[in-house]
């Protein structure tokens, strides 16, 4: 019995700290593209302070695109942006993997006016377990 007990409390450590490290994953990958110093969690907070002070309500939509060029946002293959109107949507965290059981995601929504400036930015991280989200924060 305490033999089943043993190996059911280690897969339960194992199963834990691979999830943890899905979300570790995630947050260094924000800070790469955001500069956020490495002792950071990545908030989503800290992730719009640095948009914002980067790219100031007003920036221009070429400007916008260019920044997410430059980090490589939605081109390297954990991450993807997509048009919707006068927003731009883009995702942080977006590769799936078996030992990824659990995994966080950062979301963005740029907003723009009808003469394509940036009017606002919206950070919020969600997770998800086997690709079902669980939970939205921010």
């Amino acid at each position: 019995m305490a033999r089943i007990v043993t190996i059911a409390l280690c897969a339960i450590a194992t199963f834990i700290a691979i999830s943890a490290l899905g979300i570790a994953s995630t947050e260094m990958q924000a800070g790469k593209y955001f500069g956020l110093p490495v002792y950071t969690t990545g908030t989503p907070e800290q992730i719009e302070q640095e948009i914002l002070a980067q790219l100031p309500v007003g920036s221009s939509r070429s400007a916008v695109e260019a920044f997410l060029n430059q980090h490589e946002i939605g081109a390297d293959g954990n991450s993807v942006c997509r048009e919707q109107g006068d927003r731009l949507l883009c995702r942080i965290g977006v590769e799936q993997a078996f030992w990824k059981p659990v995994r966080e995601t950062y979301s963005m929504r740029f907003d723009f006016t009808d003469e394509q400036r940036l009017c606002a930015v919206n950070v919020w991280s969600e997770y998800f377990w086997f690709g079902g989200r669980l939970k939205k924060i921010g």
